[in-house]
């Protein structure tokens, strides 16, 4: 797949804020965690990105320690939640549904299930990580 394809347009919900970014690959990583559960209310649905993106109306870009190692970017307008990063560099993410051609994607992951309320369950058959698991593998523990 070319740097090209994976070349994709996005934005919040009004359109205040607009971004172009090349995604890593088209896999989309579906985290159960209490913080992302708590942000937006539902599991995230996260698409793995360069840092090198273009941000158009980025005044109305606002960013959100949510933790001791992540940043969450949201629309100031309105309150849409778009843009994850690691406060190091080493990832960036979007939401999934944040994007304006979503053609290819398809989910390759679910982390934090041990943190996944009861209430929901997705039919794909994907690997599953705990918070243990998917810790170890990033070399965070």
């Amino acid at each position: 797949m070319t740097q090209q394809a994976l070349k994709r347009t996005g934005g919040c919900h009004c359109g205040a804020v607009k971004f172009e970014v090349t995604l890593n690959d088209l896999n989309v990583h579906v985290c159960h965690c209490s913080i992302c559960l708590k942000i937006g209310g539902a599991p995230s649905l996260a698409l793995g990105c360069s840092g090198d993106w273009t941000i158009e109306g980025e005044e109305n870009l606002k960013w959100y320690d949510s933790s001791d190692y992540a940043q969450r970017g949201f629309c100031t307008t309105c309150g849409t939640h778009m843009l994850f990063r690691m406060k190091d560099g080493s990832y960036y993410g979007l939401g999934a549904g944040n994007i304006d051609d979503q053609s290819g994607l398809k989910i390759a992951e679910h982390i934090f299930v041990d943190s996944k309320p009861p209430y929901y369950e997705f039919a794909d058959d994907t690997p599953r990580y705990t918070e243990e698991e998917f810790l170890k593998m990033i070399g965070a523990v």
